[in-house]
This record gives structure tokens, sequence and C-alpha cells, in this order.
């Protein structure tokens, strides 16, 4: 629900549900390798701090990414303050404290990273401080009679920005506060190579692909100059119509190009050009020439 104007009544779930948290995406959805904090997370109509065995034992929880760093956590509360602009609007206390006490963390931004440097979940830890004081004014603000008692609730972060200032900060994250680590790669096989199912031998490794190159291609059948080799000499229908040599059609890419790949599905006839009949190569002719008519290019 958001409110505009003269609108000053407000129903008992307004703004509980904003958090530094709640801008986070959750932890299964991070592709890196590296182990992150994470919080665990209800989703209820409730503005209490929930105890580990509460989430435990819920039946829809999810695994938020907590602030690492001091940008992650600086852009969560920007989000928050907008959100928070909206819901009960910039001339309200409660909004003119968020936006004071994040004006003054931006100010302190090079002591904070300084303190990151000992404390890798200082960022988390700031981000819970701030939380537990807007859940205990989200609370006040869902039994107020008008929004003009929310307008005027005073919001104080100033013990949070003493701490940090003093270098007394320090508190202790609570159980719903873990490690996330990702899920390893599997592990490659270290057994015996895999053997067929009719016999004891091991299969055979997959062929790995690589160039070959024709060193006695037939003169007649090189490329001309400024030719193109796809646009001439490929599609459905030539292919169709390409002679064929022990088999199989004679592979275009051996004898035009001078080069193909040791897993061409034609390289029984990637053969010197003495092996090649010289019926094949008047009919492998008449067939470069009928391509080369119907590309336009003859």
């Amino acid at each position: 629900q958001i409110y505009y104007g003269e609108v000053f009544s407000i129903s008992p779930g307004v703004i509980k549900g904003l958090s530094p948290f709640a801008f986070n995406e959750s932890a299964e959805s991070q592709a890196n390798q590296s182990e992150e904090l994470t919080m665990l997370h209800i989703a209820d109509s409730t503005c209490t701090t929930k105890s580990l065995d509460d989430i435990k034992s819920a039946h829809h929880k999810d695994l938020i990414k907590v602030p690492s760093t001091y940008y992650e956590l600086i852009e969560a509360l920007e989000v928050m303050q907008v959100c928070l602009k909206i819901c009960i609007g910039e001339t309200t206390q409660p909004y003119i404290q968020f936006s004071k006490f994040l004006s003054e963390l931006k100010d302190i931004k090079s002591q904070l990273i300084e303190m990151a440097k000992n404390d890798s979940q200082l960022f988390a830890k700031v981000a819970h401080s701030q939380n537990l004081l807007f859940l205990h004014f989200a609370k006040e603000c869902s039994i107020c009679e008008s929004r003009e008692d929310v307008n005027e609730r005073f919001l104080d972060y100033s013990s949070i920005i003493f701490d940090i200032k003093s270098g007394r900060f320090n508190i202790n994250l609570p159980g719903q506060f873990r490690v996330f680590k990702p899920t390893a790669a599997p592990r490659p096989p270290t057994g015996p190579p895999n053997r067929n199912e009719d016999d004891d031998e091991p299969k055979e490794p997959k062929e790995k692909k690589r160039k070959v190159i024709n060193s006695a291609q037939y003169a007649p059948f090189k490329l001309h100059e400024n030719e193109n080799f796809h646009n001439t000499f490929t599609g459905r229908e030539k292919t169709k119509s390409c002679p064929h040599l022990n088999g199989k059609p004679m592979c275009r890419r051996w004898n035009i190009l001078g080069n193909c790949f040791n897993t061409c599905g034609m390289k029984c006839n990637h053969v010197p050009e003495s092996q090649i009949p010289e019926q094949n190569k008047t009919e492998f002719g008449a067939w470069m020439a009928y391509c080369r008519q119907t590309s336009g290019s003859a």
C-alpha cells in the first residue's frame, strides 16, 4: 500500500517488510565459488525477529545473501530509502533520520572499509543493527491510530554511528546467519576406463578434432580467386547431387579448399589426387560447373 497527499490512515503491515536484506537475491542463484555470508529469512505476517528454531520449523524460508562489502551495504540501504520515501514520505521524521544515518555511513566510508579488514562480517552486522531498530519502529507503527502518529515517530541510529566512530562496534550475528558454501563441482571419475557392454575391451577415447591438409590436391578442383566456397558449393540440393566415392559423397572441403578435419564424416574420401578415379574426377568437375552456374559465379 502506498500513500499520497491527504491520506492519513495506515494499516498494520505497511512498512514492516522493509529491510536491508529484503532487496538481496537468493544465495542459491550465486554462481561464484567463494564462501558468502547468508541469512535464513522467513516471509510472514509478523515483524518480530525470528529465532533459529522458529526458522527451522517454518514451512517457507529463503536463504538470502547479505551485504559483504561497503558498496553492497550502501546499495541495499539506498533502495530501502527509496521505498521508505514512497511509503511514508520524505518530510516525516523516520525518513529524515534514516537519510541522516545513510549519509553518516557514507562519511565514514574509509573507516568502515578499514575495520572490515579485521571483520569480514562487519557490513552484515551494520545492516543487522539497523534492521533491529527498524523492526522495533515498524512494530510500534502497527499499533498507531493514524498516519500522523507515524510521521512524528523518531528513529534514532546515533548509537550505531557512535560505536563505529569510537571503534566499539562489535556485535554477534544471530544463528540464522551462516556461511553459504556453493555446491562443489562433481569430481571426475578415478576408476578404470569405461568398457563395452559386450566385451572386456576398454572403449576407444574420443578423437580430438584437428585440421588435416590435402597436400596432393587435384588442381582443377581448386577454388577460383574471389570465389566464395559456402555460397557456391554448399546447400541441401548441391549436397544431394554431389558425386560419391567409396560409398559416400566426395568431401567438398578436402577437394576444393584443400583442407578439412580428421573428424569429417567423409574422411574415407580424404585421398590424394592419384587415388581418385578418372570417372570421379570428371563427375566432380561437372558437379562443380553446375554449382557455379546455379550460383551465378560461372
